[in-house]
C-alpha cells in the first residue's frame, strides 16, 4: 500500500476510502501540521520540521508525538521511543510502526496480512 501524502490523491486523482489508508494519512498529516494551523482539528498537530536543528532532546519530541496522537479515538496504544540515531520509532496500535527521521521524512513499517512487513 501507498500511503498517500501532502494532495492525498493518487497519480489518476483518486482519493482513498481505506480506513487503515486514511488513518496513515491523518497521522502523517498530524506529524507535520504545526499544532493550531488546521483551522479543522485546532487542537492537532505536532510540527515536527519545526524540531529539526533546535536544542530540544528526541525524548521530548516522542512524548509530543504520543500526547498528539493517543487523542485520536482510532488509536487504541500508541508509544514513542527515542533511538540513538535520533529517530523516534512510534507504535500505533501494537501493530504500525512510524519512524520519523533526523532529516524531517516519516517513514512506515506496516506489516503484511502474513504478519511480516
Amino acid at each position: 500500500m501507498d500511503v498517500r501524502w501532502g494532495d492525498d490523491l493518487d497519480l489518476l486523482g483518486r482519493d482513498t476510502y481505506d480506513e487503515e489508508e486514511i488513518l496513515f494519512q491523518d497521522v502523517a498529516h498530524r506529524m507535520m501540521e504545526l499544532r493550531g494551523s488546521n483551522l479543522a482539528f485546532p487542537d492537532e498537530g505536532v510540527g515536527l520540521e519545526s524540531y529539526l536543528s533546535k536544542p530540544i532532546g528526541s525524548d521530548a519530541v516522542a512524548k509530543i508525538m504520543e500526547a498528539d496522537l493517543v487523542t485520536d479515538a482510532r488509536i487504541a496504544t500508541v508509544r514513542a521511543k527515542a533511538e540513538e540515531n535520533g529517530a523516534i520509532n512510534v507504535v500505533i496500535n501494537e501493530r504500525y510502526t512510524l519512524t520519523a527521521n533526523p532529516d524531517g521524512s516519516v517513514t512506515w513499517d506496516i506489516p503484511t496480512e502474513g504478519g511480516d512487513s
